[in-house]
């Protein structure tokens, strides 16, 4: 009985290793599927976000160009707009000011002014003109002379004064000199006379 009670024991451990053995190994297999499954689903998960993104972003872009491109056609035709009005503005403008010019002209010669009146006019200013000039510059040619002869007089009365205040300069009588104490000087001319004849 204690034979059959061993191999019994035996047998009972042997499948009771074996199980566990079974266990472990298929719990292994388990992780190994599972972190196999965890590694595809996070390698399918970012290459679809990737994916996703690139596409989101070719979307965007392509949005925001035609977007884009939409404004800026839209400016550009009321910019063109606006230049035209106003180049249509500044043309009208300009011709309105022609013809109100022209009209102003026009008027003018007809009802208010006569040409041949104002050419009277005017020749008879200028006549006046002319005679108040040839007038201004008589005075002036008689004042300028008149102004001269007494500038000439008075400088003349000044000369005339001034020499007889110095009249050891001007005297004939003559005096010891630098020149007659040394005779053998060289005697300097003023225009053309000796110095010494001067006395």
């Amino acid at each position: 009985m204690s034979n059959e009670a061993k191999l019994r024991h035996n047998a009972l451990s042997a499948v009771c290793d074996d199980h566990f053995s079974l266990m472990r190994a298929s719990e292994n297999l388990r992780q190994r599927e599972e972190q196999a499954s965890t590694y595809i689903q996070s390698r399918w998960r970012s290459y679809n976000t990737r994916n996703n993104f690139e596409r989101l972003k070719t979307a965007v872009l392509s949005i925001q160009a035609g977007y884009r491109g939409h404004l800026g056609r839209k400016r550009a035709l009321c910019r063109s707009h606006l230049v035209a009005s106003d180049s249509r503005l500044q043309h009208f403008q300009r011709a309105a000011l022609i013809l109100q010019r022209y009209w102003r002209g026009h008027f003018s010669r007809k009802k208010v002014h006569s040409f041949y009146d104002r050419r009277r006019y005017l020749q008879s200013v200028h006549s006046v003109g002319e005679r108040l000039r040839e007038n201004l510059y008589a005075q002036h040619g008689s004042l300028r002379h008149a102004t001269w002869k007494g500038k000439d007089s008075h400088l003349r009365g000044a000369f005339a004064t001034a020499s007889c205040q110095s009249h050891h300069l001007t005297s004939t009588r003559s005096y010891a000199s630098v020149e007659s104490r040394y005779p053998d000087v060289v005697r300097a001319k003023v225009r053309g006379v000796e110095a010494s004849t001067h006395y």
